[in-house]
């Protein structure tokens, strides 16, 4: 039979171990994007390694005269069925995680009727006034990304029903790990673009941001987030210390985003 032909059995075997070689080097990229994800990605591991262990006994019992030949075939047949589950088991896990999403709602909790805002895009707060965040949450759908639980969150700004989303490490519902720029990007965009009408978004932990991900990472993301929010009608305050950023970084980013206190809110 052709699986039983060593030269076939080589090829088949020498690519997993590639593929096991090249998963082993990657995995602490991922893991570092995706430190919830770690036993998944082991598993997967695991497979590749059982799958290329019963190969390993295949090749053995082609390339070896005599012996039990069924025992052989046992054991590699068990090898690779393990391999096989345990790896389906993973990636499953790893689809299923990876395309899970975060329904957001649009509420627009606090309703004035005629309070006016500034020009959409992107500010930095200094020193945030509980008032001014009112107003800017006032008339229009809200989000808040915060370094606090979503309880903490909700006490904080004075909020019961606008989508808060934790920046945190710790995986849970709404959470965001801060190295997963992508993933924070989509959701803020995604909460931009998919309604009209004005929306505001509050954003607290940059610093926490630049110090996983690095300033350059961080300057492209709030880049991204402050062109969609002029031309999706929104507001993107990000509440930062001026004394978390060196003076050339402080500078750069004063220089392409304009402060709270700069603007007029009405």
């Amino acid at each position: 039979m052709v699986y039983y032909r060593p030269g076939v059995l080589a090829l088949i075997l020498t690519v997993m171990l590639a593929l096991i070689l090249l998963t082993l080097r990657r995995r602490g990229i991922f893991l570092a994007m995706h430190p919830e994800k770690r036993r998944t990605y082991d598993a997967m591991v695991a497979g590749f390694v059982m799958i290329s262990a019963g190969l390993a006994v295949f090749l053995t019992m082609a390339l070896k005269d005599g012996g039990n030949i069924e025992v052989w075939r046992i054991t590699s047949g068990m090898l690779m069925l393990s391999g096989l589950v345990v790896f389906t088991v993973g990636w499953v896990d790893l689809l299923k995680r990876l395309s899970t999403g975060h329904s957001i709602t649009h509420v627009v909790e606090f309703v004035d009727g005629g309070i006016e805002h500034a020009a959409p895009g992107l500010y930095l707060c200094i020193s945030p006034d509980p008032g001014v965040i009112r107003e800017l949450l006032t008339d229009r759908a809200g989000l808040i990304i915060s370094r606090y639980p979503e309880d903490m969150a909700r006490e904080k700004f004075g909020v019961e029903r606008i989508p808060i989303f934790w920046l945190t490490k710790v995986a849970g519902k709404n959470t965001v790990n801060p190295r997963r720029l992508e993933y924070l990007t989509h959701i803020i965009v995604s909460f931009i673009t998919k309604k009209e009408g004005p929306k505001t978004v509050l954003l607290e932990g940059v610093e926490y941001i630049n110090v996983e991900v690095g300033f350059s990472a961080l300057f492209k993301f709030l880049t991204i987030i402050k062109d969609y929010a002029v031309v999706n009608d929104a507001i993107v305050l990000v509440m930062v210390g001026e004394e978390a950023f060196p003076e050339k970084e402080w500078a750069l980013l004063r220089r392409e985003f304009p402060t709270l206190k700069e603007i007029e809110v009405r």
